[in-house]
């Protein structure tokens, strides 16, 4: 497979069948010819939208785009998915669908790397958090230290963020 595949807060598709982008994905990927509709068919089952193949992907629900998106990355089994924001607009049933799809990926030994404002998200699928400002590093930790700790272990920053004292830029 893959080394790396990102998927985008929105992700484009050709305004053409489920069916028909999840081909010119796998086309582009050059995965072989021979292999392409396996891949297809196991995708769209893996993530609930085999019975929407013949859709238009443009016409599709927000929540059923980001699972296409999802398809589309899981055919081309990537060792890393990069993801913008996964579920950033989708309602609370499609985040749930996103979110139990991305746990499924992480225990079948996928490395997920995520941005989010969503702290329960993290807190929910996170095995570490690098928290960023302004493009700069300002925290590196397990999950489970980064919520957890005591004063003094994250720099001030952090901390500051955690307790909801920081802006948002």
């Amino acid at each position: 497979g893959r080394q790396a595949c990102m998927v985008y807060q929105r992700p484009f598709f050709l305004r053409l069948s489920v069916w028909r982008n999840l081909m010119v994905a796998l086309w582009l990927a050059r995965v072989p010819r021979e292999h392409r509709k396996q891949r297809a068919i196991e995708a769209l089952q893996t993530v609930g939208l085999l019975d929407y193949a013949k859709r238009v992907a443009t016409a599709l629900s927000g929540g059923q785009q980001q699972r296409l998106a999802l398809a589309r990355a899981w055919a081309l089994r990537p060792q890393i998915l990069l993801l913008d924001e996964p579920t950033a607009n989708l309602d609370p049933t499609a985040k749930r669908e996103v979110e139990s799809l991305l746990e499924r990926f992480r225990e079948n030994g996928m490395t997920l790397v995520f941005s989010s404002h969503n702290l329960g998200q993290v807190k929910r699928l996170a095995s570490r958090v690098l928290y960023l400002e302004s493009g700069r590093l300002i925290a590196n930790a397990p999950t489970a230290l980064f919520f957890n700790a005591r004063a003094g272990q994250l720099p001030s920053q952090a901390e500051q963020f955690l307790k909801g004292e920081l802006i948002w830029h």
